[in-house]
């Protein structure tokens, strides 16, 4: 028979055993984290001011231009397409103010932060293109200016089965195509300026099949003919929002075929020309609707909704 030593030993053992095991398990466990973390929240460093030969998106070694920093992404993406599929967004820290000459192809999710608010300055015909992915911006002003002669068939914000967010961001588009323009895509901003200024006519955000939600933002359209947003079998949810049309003959706040907008504490503001004031706010066909969930303020409009 075995003694109470012996039982005592084997006892002791067992409860070694056990506490390896949970260590071991724990160990895998951080392993496993840390692993996840790092492929899901991958950091990137873009600085135009700091110029050096050695550039790799590191804070110390920062990418120049997000033409860069995308290239970057988007070929390491191909590389790994064999092993794993980006889930989490790489997040793309902009420490200084950027002029991008050409389009940024997203082919991978991006969420891209502003230090101290820098601004993005496109070149002609170049903008952000996201294509079965997502854009997330924080904090940033992105504009482009062009000729009137530019072709207007490239807007600054493309979007194609993606989904765009913005959050404390200014868009401003001078002469050129739409600010946004959405086919089968999810947009939503908040806190944010969307402005363009046309000497054609105007449009600020064109969607077609998809859903739009602008929450405490300021949206304004210039131009000969100036609309903020066309709709097309798409739904809207406008909040706490401010809506300017400035036009030399017809201001709408939206035109809508086969879509929905819900709307709420909304200020309606159509700058046209003294005594021109006979627009309607929303223009929609007879499968479209238009719920307001309070009257909205509006000025300079003579009816908020008619229906064709």
């Amino acid at each position: 028979s075995r003694g109470l030593g012996d039982v005592y030993k084997r006892q002791g053992y067992y409860i070694r055993s056990i506490g390896i095991k949970r260590y071991l398990l724990f160990f895998a466990y951080i392993c496993i984290y840390l692993c996840s973390v790092s492929a899901g929240e991958r950091h990137i460093y873009i600085n135009a001011q700091k110029t050096r030969s050695q550039q790799n998106g590191t804070e110390q070694h920062p990418f120049s231009s997000l033409e860069q920093a995308m290239l970057f992404l988007n070929t390491d993406n191909r590389k790994r397409q064999r092993t794993e599929t980006a889930k989490e967004p790489t997040v793309i820290h902009i420490d200084s103010d950027l002029k991008e000459e050409e389009a940024v192809f997203l082919a991978v999710p991006v969420k891209i932060i502003g230090k101290n608010n820098p601004r993005i300055v496109f070149g002609d015909n170049a903008g952000f293109i996201i294509d079965h992915t997502s854009l997330e911006i924080e904090n940033c002003r992105i504009s482009r200016t062009e000729k009137p002669t530019e072709p207007r068939t490239v807007p600054i914000i493309y979007g194609s089965d993606g989904t765009v967010t913005l959050s404390s961001v200014d868009i401003s588009v001078r002469e050129g195509s739409e600010a946004v323009i959405l086919r089968n895509s999810t947009f939503s901003c908040r806190d944010t300026k969307l402005a363009s200024v046309q000497t054609a006519p105007a449009l600020l955000i064109r969607a077609d099949k998809s859903v739009l939600e602008v929450d405490r933002s300021v949206c304004t359209a210039q131009g000969k003919t100036a609309v903020l947003f066309s709709l097309t079998d798409s739904s809207c949810s406008l909040m706490h929002t401010d809506c300017t049309v400035m036009s030399e003959y017809a201001g709408r706040i939206a035109v809508l075929r086969h879509s929905t907008i819900k709307a709420d504490t909304l200020t309606c503001t159509n700058k046209a020309p003294a005594g021109e004031l006979s627009d309607t706010a929303f223009i929609a066909d007879t499968q479209s609707k238009v719920e307001l969930i309070a009257q909205p303020e509006l000025h300079g409009f003579v009816h908020a909704i008619e229906k064709r």
